[in-house]
Order: C-alpha cells, then structure tokens, then sequence
C-alpha cells in the first residue's frame, strides 16, 4: 500500500484531486481541528468540507472505551491529506524476485 499524498487546505479547494468515495481510508492534519495523522474513514465531501468517522480511546471509570466519532472540518483548515493507494498484485514480479531472494539465500 502507498499513500498518495494530495494537497491540502486552500489548495485543496481549487485542484482537480482524485476521486475521494465514502467508506475511504484517509488520513488527515488539521492543527485548527486538534487532529494530527488521524487515521478516518471518509463519509462525505462536500465543496468546503471533509466529513469523516474517526475512533477515540476515552477514559471510562478505570478503563478504556473506544468511540466512534463523526468529524467536519473545513477544507481550508486541512493541512495534510494521505489516501492510500492500494495497488493490483503482480504475481509475476513478486515470483520474481521471491525466486531471487531464494537463490541469494540459498547459495
């Protein structure tokens, strides 16, 4: 998996960026927000904002809770934007150099 990292805040606004779809894993930066590297999952894009699920770990009376919580933050006030870019397997490749590995090893 690669992040493709996307530009972020105002440049975020005016740019033809990839295809973001509901459900996407996403991480974000946003300092105005309190969030730094939040791992989320993307609910909705609208023309100004980024709504998303992201998980908490609250302190509950001796324990710890996790909470889902859905987040809006503005798209000016991203800093940082990371989807992954999940790539098709290339079993060819990967026999490759597995059989490289191996004789390197082997030998």
């Amino acid at each position: 998996m690669v992040l493709a990292s996307l530009p972020a805040g105002r440049a975020l606004l005016g740019q033809d960026v990839p295809p973001l779809t509901p459900g996407q894993r996403l991480r974000v930066t946003s300092p105005a927000a309190g969030l730094s590297w939040e791992y989320a999952t993307l609910v909705a894009v609208s023309a100004d904002s980024l709504v998303f699920w992201r998980t908490l770990l609250r302190p509950d009376g001796g324990s710890w809770r996790v909470d889902s919580v859905r987040t809006a933050v503005p798209l000016s006030a991203v800093t940082d934007l990371h989807v992954p870019v999940v790539r098709a397997p290339r079993p060819v490749t990967g026999a490759v150099i597995g059989g490289s590995v191996g004789m390197l090893g082997g030998s």
